[in-house]
């Protein structure tokens, strides 16, 4: 872990959680990491998906991305031909999760009265306040706003979707705070913040499309980018496989049995330059760190995502897929020499893209 982040974590922090609709997977995955490394936030402030975000992370990460694995449209919105939706699946689904997952983190969510405007709401009792809850993440003017009494509670986000100041004048100065590209007003943080920011560069998908496949794409995303982050990495190639034959497919019999065959020789060089495909960060595993040091040499971008067939396609028509030259500085720096076995093993990678992949 950099030096930045060890002094960092030394200090309690606040979590600060924003908007994004079905993208919020990658909070999880994002969280995921830090409380396996046992930097667990203070308190965590959320903004429309955040803070439900910060309800299911009541129960540990791993109850968290259990419940958002099964989560689809109809378990956040009823789908009549109209606009504002019924939230009725909605409370349901956290009142049977929040049964089980009792606060344990201090969390604040944001709303947005109608009238009277943005509102930090203090949870104290998540049952009891669910009417809050929803109203704060309701995608307004998608789904129908919780009314309290003479106001009508709705998407926190339209006020605040990062709520770094709120987090602030809640009276924390360090702040890690994860930005999923809502549709929102983010207000600046106050004068003496520490506030270190997650923005993610990847396309995490539709704001309203809560399904299974790309929760698990935005959860894995949100580990890797928390992982690289703290690491340092400035750039690096994701590339998510559906399964491990995928990649064996990807270079012929002879061609793949020379790869492993050398596998011994500059396994140790990889470990010491690339840490993270022997820490099981990357979720294809070491499988993918040839192809990921051919892209580098061929200057594929690093900013976006493959799966195995995108990759292929980029890595034989690099000037074709890839219209922006990032240079990845990690990858850059490592320069196999000729006789050494990982040269050897990428003139061979180099020779199946250049001929074709023989089916």
């Amino acid at each position: 872990m950099q030096a930045e982040f060890k002094t960092f974590f030394e200090k309690p922090y606040a979590l600060v959680l924003g908007g994004g609709g079905a993208k919020g997977a990658f909070e999880i995955g994002v969280a995921q990491i830090l409380w396996d490394i046992h930097r667990l936030p203070a308190a965590i402030v959320g903004s429309s998906i955040g803070g439900l975000n910060g309800v299911l992370l009541q129960g540990g990460p791993n109850k968290a991305w259990a419940r958002w694995q099964s989560i689809t449209a109809a378990d956040v919105f009823v789908h009549p031909q109209r606009p504002l939706r019924d939230t009725s699946p909605l409370r349901q689904m956290l009142i049977d999760y929040v049964s089980e997952n009792p606060l344990n983190i201090p969390l604040w969510v944001t709303v947005t009265e109608i009238p009277g405007g943005g509102q930090v709401v203090p949870v104290e009792t998540i049952s009891q306040q669910l009417t809050e809850i929803i109203g704060g993440g309701s995608f307004f003017p998608l789904l129908k706003p919780q009314k309290k009494r003479h106001r009508w509670l709705t998407d926190g986000g339209m006020w605040n979707d990062l709520p770094v100041s709120v987090a602030g004048n809640l009276g924390y100065r360090h702040v890690l705070a994860i930005y999923i590209a809502g549709y929102g007003p983010i207000h600046p943080p106050l004068s003496g913040m520490q506030v270190k920011r997650i923005d993610t560069p990847w396309e995490l998908g539709g704001f309203l499309n809560f399904n299974p496949v790309q929760s698990r794409y935005g959860y894995l995303l949100g580990r890797l980018t928390i992982v690289r982050l703290l690491a340092g990495d400035t750039g690096w190639y994701t590339i998510v496989a559906p399964n491990l034959a995928e990649w064996q497919r990807a270079v012929s019999a002879p061609g793949w049995q020379a790869l492993m065959a050398s596998r011994s020789a500059w396994s140790a060089a990889l470990a010491h330059w690339f840490p993270e495909l022997s820490s099981g960060a990357d979720p294809s595993g070491q499988i993918t760190d040839l192809f990921q040091i051919y892209a580098a040499q061929q200057h594929i971008n690093p900013a976006k995502t493959y799966i195995v067939s995108t990759l292929v396609d980029a890595l034989r028509a690099p000037g074709q897929t890839n219209t922006v030259r990032i240079v990845n500085r990690r990858l850059r720096i490592f320069r196999p020499q000729r006789h050494d076995p990982l040269y050897q093993a990428l003139r061979i990678l180099r020779r199946e893209f250049t001929d074709g992949t023989p089916k």
